[in-house]
């Protein structure tokens, strides 16, 4: 059974029992980063198709952002079936462990609750799930900032407290 998994701490990515999965596009990526931080809700289509191509819309933006949902689909594999259409938008379901922010997330909260030698161990594992900055290309876009910023700064709270 394959193991899917979702990264925000560095170049979004997808993962299949720790093999990245190759999402060429950037819009694919972008499709993703926006999914997966609204993960389990309704991002509505219009949002998406903003972000994707602001004020140079295609000629039929729907159906172009159609084509874009069914690329990233097909790029997921087994995974595009959590893809789904819904009132107006798009939602991507998946398990809070299968996404690596959340993952570090419920890490750096453990590790305030242990002390000594198991505190360090679940930081240093928290820590070792970062790649690069959070949301990597997307960080400084409007959708993505704030959670960039706020998962960065989280990245420091980790080093400080390891470090201590």
């Amino acid at each position: 059974m394959a193991v899917w998994g979702y990264g925000l701490l560095g170049p979004v990515e997808v993962r299949v029992n720790d093999r990245v999965i190759s999402l060429a596009s950037t819009r694919q990526r972008l499709v993703l980063a926006m999914l997966l931080l609204a993960a389990g809700q309704l991002v509505p289509a219009e949002r998406l198709t903003d972000e994707l191509w602001g004020e140079a819309l295609p000629q039929d933006p729907p159906a172009a952002l159609r084509t874009q949902i069914s690329r990233l689909r097909r790029a997921l594999g087994p995974a595009g079936g959590s893809l789904v259409t819904a009132e107006g938008g798009y939602r991507l379901s998946l398990q809070r462990s299968q996404l690596d922010a959340a993952r570090f997330e419920d890490a750096l909260a453990a590790a305030t609750q242990a002390a000594g030698e198991p505190a360090l161990q679940v930081l240093d594992e928290a820590l070792g799930l970062w790649r690069g900055p959070a949301l990597g290309e997307f960080a400084g876009r409007p959708f993505a900032q704030p959670e960039a910023v706020r998962l960065d700064e989280l990245r420091v709270v980790a080093r400080e407290r390891r470090a201590e």
